[in-house]
């Protein structure tokens, strides 16, 4: 294997889209250098040789959830290990998915490979006690949140902070006048996009009464409603649902173009996560939905320090955006929340601004995708 070849770890969907940006943009600056590893679609489109195929829908959110693929990830664990030392891999780049890039760092660094941590654990938020085990297994920390490279930095680790790269990536849609045409949308009309996330569990638990919802602000209130698909898997699990609301032929699906699909809505509603901060970026208001199992969520409420789970909210310090966890996530609450977003009072509507601003700006400069190429070739390089 050549020496430049670098193993990439990614296990969900934005994982698989952001480690494909890096990579692109490595091999753009450096076409040297040769890739391996986990991910997903895009980052074998992008010229990542897969060990295993695709798997960037495995990925789950709570403690009861991760038992659904503990048997696959321990194969996958195991077969990362065998390929690292069958290829005399050097080099790990390991991108979010924490439960399994941590313990692969740690297993890996005793077999003499270093690691570059891209979007690691949120230490800011929750599960501080990481930061140490991190700070001492990993050679390079790339924080996209400023707040997780200062702590990682109190803690001894060499970090950087990049800047997020939705900076770049939300700023690359096409006009909102070409999607509508494209899409066939109806601009005299409100717009309302519906995404239940991309893991099959906010699938199972969100769709329902989002689609629900969507039934209510179509039939009572004339709003036209957007849904996209993240990723192929999730389409068939998501069509039945649609069917069983009732709602073939009466909302849009969009393929593949979640970006332009929030930028044509007036509101999105949204499983928590990265999306929301996507959404705030592309200056749209969004509904944060969160649903897991109630001993997961109780476990969660302990290890999250603030008392808010959106991302917009969070670094804003200010539950601006309305968010909807476990129970109060219902049909009736999301049609209440959205139809408030869709008509704000002068003063919220200006507030509103504001804070899109704040946010953005707490998010460093553009061009981040190529500031973190540059430092995995340098760390690389200098190794």
């Amino acid at each position: 294997m050549n020496k430049k070849t670098i193993f990439v770890s990614a296990g969900e969907v934005s994982g698989d889209i952001h480690a494909a940006d890096v990579i692109k943009k490595i091999k753009e600056l450096s076409p040297e250098f040769q890739f391996a590893g986990l991910g997903g679609p895009n980052m074998i489109s992008s010229g990542m040789i897969s060990i295993t195929g695709d798997v960037s829908t495995m990925s789950t959110m709570g403690i009861i959830e991760a038992v659904r693929f503990l048997y696959k990830k321990s194969y996958l664990f195991s077969s990362c290990l065998k390929y690292i030392r069958k290829n005399k891999i050097k080099y790990l780049l390991l991108i979010d998915n924490q439960g399994f890039n941590i313990p692969l760092a740690k297993k890996a660094r005793k077999l003499g490979v270093k690691s570059i941590y891209y979007f690691p654990p949120p230490v800011s938020i929750w599960g501080e006690w990481n930061t140490r085990v991190i700070s001492e297994n990993i050679d390079l920390i790339i924080a996209p949140f400023y707040q997780d490279y200062l702590l990682y930095k109190e803690y001894g680790g060499n970090a950087v902070f990049s800047g997020h790269p939705l900076l770049d990536k939300t700023s690359d849609t096409i006009p909102l006048r070409e999607s509508y045409e494209k899409y066939g949308i109806d601009r005299s009309k409100k717009i309302i996009s519906i995404m239940p996330g991309s893991r099959h569990q906010e699938i199972d638990t969100l769709a329902f009464p989002m689609l629900e919802a969507a039934k209510i602000l179509i039939e009572k209130y004339g709003i036209q409603i957007i849904l996209p698909i993240s990723h192929i898997e999730f389409e068939n699990k998501l069509l039945k649902i649609i069917k069983f609301c009732g709602l073939e032929n009466k909302i849009t699906i969009i393929r593949n173009d979640s970006y332009n699909a929030m930028k044509m809505a007036d509101v999105n509603i949204q499983a928590s996560g990265t999306a929301s901060l996507e959404s705030v970026l592309l200056r749209k208001p969004p509904v944060i939905c969160y649903k897991i199992s109630p001993f997961s969520f109780f476990v969660a409420k302990m290890l999250v320090k603030g008392k808010m789970i959106g991302l917009p909210n969070i670094l804003l310090k200010n539950k601006f955006f309305p968010e909807l966890l476990q129970k109060n996530c219902n049909t009736d609450n999301i049609v209440k929340e959205a139809i408030a977003l869709l008509n704000p009072d002068s003063f919220a509507k200006q507030k509103r601004e504001q804070y899109f601003d704040e946010i953005k700006k707490s998010l460093g400069d553009k061009n981040v995708i190529e500031r973190v190429a540059q430092l995995v070739i340098g760390c690389v390089s200098d190794a």
